[in-house]
């Protein structure tokens, strides 16, 4: 990691400053970290501060599908992680909760 690598966002819906304090907390966590578990607590406890709420983030080679809340989603790959970065709708997520139950 000695020469800055650019993020390539995959999707988002943040604003260009958040997805910007995403990808710096990433490098960070990166430069602290080896382990994926560590980098995505990093990640994911610097939001909870900056931002407030429970925000949640997967770092790794995965495949997802999530609920979450609007303009609080990005998923990117930065040197060889991809990192999911989301902070839950609980309304959403509430609903569809119940809509699974009554199907069955």
């Amino acid at each position: 990691m000695d020469e800055p690598e650019t993020a390539r966002i995959k999707s988002t819906d943040m604003s260009e400053s958040m997805q910007s304090i995403a990808v710096d907390c990433c490098a960070a966590a990166c430069e602290r970290f080896k382990e994926e578990r560590d980098i995505a607590k990093y990640i994911k406890n610097e939001f909870d501060k900056r931002y407030g709420g429970t925000w949640q983030c997967v770092v790794g080679n995965f495949g997802c599908y999530v609920t979450h809340k609007k303009n609080h989603f990005i998923y990117f790959h930065l040197y060889l992680n991809a990192v999911l970065l989301y902070q839950a709708d609980e309304k959403q997520q509430q609903q569809e909760h119940r809509q699974q139950h009554e199907q069955f």
